[in-house]
């Protein structure tokens, strides 16, 4: 799977490969969508948004024990909110990657390269 994957270093692919290793926790991908550039940057940008007005509403500073129901819907809320924008900005990365002959492999080695100087992993 490394292999065929690091071959065609393709976004699909590699998200494909996640989520047979995750069995399914990871970000999809979405096969019947408009995956133009465009369309895509535009969603990316409406999940991001919703993620920042849910965050607005979530009781963060609270602990789970000190949630009630309904603050527990906000929580649930943001979280769902969450995951729906890792979505979209992993399908905005691949369609970016596609489009302009970026390296999926590169982009993901930069980026972790990027993380350890600034000391956020080992």
């Amino acid at each position: 799977m490394r292999a065929a994957a690091e071959h065609y270093d393709d976004g699909q692919l590699y998200l494909a490969a996640a989520a047979e290793v995750t069995g399914g926790a990871s970000a999809p991908w979405l096969d019947n969508v408009d995956l133009h550039r465009a369309s895509v940057l535009f969603k990316t940008m409406e999940e991001v948004q919703e993620v920042l007005e849910a965050s607005s509403d979530a009781p963060i500073s609270k602990t789970n024990k000190q949630l009630n129901e309904s603050e527990r819907k906000q929580i649930k809320r943001l979280l769902m909110e969450t995951v729906e924008a890792i979505t979209a900005l992993t399908h905005l990365a691949a369609v970016l990657c596609k489009e302009y002959c970026f390296s999926w492999l590169a982009t993901w080695k930069e980026h972790r390269a990027d993380l350890k100087a600034k000391q956020y992993m080992k």
